[in-house]
């Protein structure tokens, strides 16, 4: 925390029967105790909320940004964080991007968080994540692909796979 009393970081659970990993965020005091947690230990912060990561403070420490996916897709979150406690309050979806988003941070004055999103390039551009123009467009692009019945893909390009993941049409693009 940018007070340097708390340190947020993620924690993976592993359920082999499911073959699925949730991450969730979990917090602890750097002094190694607090008021708010028995003895010192770190306590899950976002616990209920399946899959939360990426958790990052505000610049000015009052707010805890992290990723979700509990409306669907991966989006950004908000909530309000007692520096006393280690609390935060409930949370609220800042993003709603049918592709999901990646990455958020703080602007330095904690007014901004600039992300990247996955977009169809040959998508009308918008400057703003609100235009429906591009989000009705990816939307549309991906509900056609999983709809197919042609599931083959044909690659004529290099880096056509990155790690265990294929580039597919989509790239990168800030909001």
């Amino acid at each position: 925390s940018p007070d340097s009393r708390w340190v947020l970081f993620s924690v993976i659970d592993v359920d082999l029967a499911r073959n699925a990993r949730t991450p969730h965020l979990w917090i602890a005091p750097t002094t190694g105790s607090s008021r708010s947690t028995d003895s010192g230990n770190a306590l899950p912060l976002t616990a209920s909320l399946a899959g939360a990561s990426r958790g990052r403070f505000s610049p000015d420490g009052k707010q805890i940004l992290f990723l979700s996916p509990r409306s669907g897709t991966r989006q950004v979150w908000l909530a309000d964080f007692d520096t006393a406690t280690g609390r935060i309050g409930e949370p609220h979806q800042v993003t709603n991007l049918s592709t999901g988003v990646d990455g958020p941070l703080w602007s330095p004055d904690s007014r901004h968080l600039p992300f990247p999103a996955p977009v169809y390039p040959d998508c009308p551009a918008d400057t703003t994540p609100d235009d429906a123009s591009q989000d009705d467009c990816d939307r549309r692009r991906d509900q056609a692909q999983a709809d197919s019945k042609v599931q083959a893909r044909i690659f004529t390009h290099l880096l056509y796979r990155h790690w265990n993941q294929f580039t597919g049409d989509k790239r990168s693009h800030l909001f």
